[in-house]
């Protein structure tokens, strides 16, 4: 997928996310990060997330189900930074079915995200 000049920001470092806007003005975001198994396996989620696919309700109930009474709350909240959060929302509610490698140990899945990350740069 091309992503044109939007660089990774790290969002999360306790579970190594990142995410990064697929176009400049768009409101399409790629993120990635670790999901913790309780068998002390780590998987790399990773997914891309158009907000465009979302309507109003959707973006609402989304919004309720992270303790914001609305709109206008959130974005105050966030200011400039609110889509992003919003897309890190819908990803987080979907990471485990969006897992795209084999288990890794701790230390090798923080490394292979930190791989991908800079190999997009």
């Amino acid at each position: 997928m091309e992503c044109g000049n939007e660089t990774w920001t790290c969002t999360d470092s306790d579970c190594n996310q990142f995410c990064r806007r697929v176009n400049l003005g768009s409101f399409c975001y790629e993120l990635i990060q670790l999901n913790q198994h309780p068998n002390d396996e780590y998987f790399i989620a990773r997914s891309v997330i158009d907000l465009q696919d979302y309507d109003g309700d959707e973006i609402l109930d989304m919004l309720h189900a992270y303790g914001y009474e609305g709109t206008k709350h959130f974005i105050d909240s966030y200011s400039g930074l609110h889509r992003s959060i919003l897309a890190e929302m819908f990803f987080e509610e979907t990471a485990l079915e969006t897992e795209v490698e084999d288990p890794f140990s701790e230390e090798a899945a923080f490394a292979r995200v930190e791989e991908i990350v800079n190999e997009s740069k």
